[in-house]
């Protein structure tokens, strides 16, 4: 659980929380697309936690924005690839690609926030 007092603002995010998920339970918003939404983004954080283990912080903090955006485009690029040829991947799933691309996103999220561990400011967009 994420203490309100250890991360600037994370007040104002969960009272958004709060006020979103009475928003769901009241049927203003479509219920079942938030929880699939939500469905994904825990796949995504498991993904994350699994290959984080192998990979450690040191190869998004090296890098940091810039890096990441190679990373992410790679990606695309693969994508891009198998589309343009109707080929089926030998070895990576597409699925996979967009999931690590999101993945990517809320990693760069935490750099340009300055809550990624080791980044190097030079390297900032």
């Amino acid at each position: 659980m994420i203490s309100t007092n250890e991360t600037p603002g994370i007040n104002n995010v969960v009272d958004a929380m709060e006020a979103y998920v009475a928003s769901v339970i009241s049927g203003e918003i479509d219920s079942e697309l938030v929880r699939r939404m939500a469905l994904q983004m825990m796949y995504n954080l498991m993904a994350f936690t699994k290959k984080h283990q192998d990979y450690g912080r040191a190869n998004i903090a090296l890098g940091g924005e810039v890096g990441l955006l190679i990373r992410m485009n790679d990606k695309v690029q693969r994508m891009m690839t198998l589309h343009h040829a109707a080929a089926t991947p030998n070895h990576e799933s597409v699925t996979d690609s967009i999931n690590d691309l999101a993945v990517y996103g809320t990693i760069m999220q935490i750099v340009r926030a300055g809550n990624w561990p080791g980044t190097d400011e030079r390297w900032g967009l």
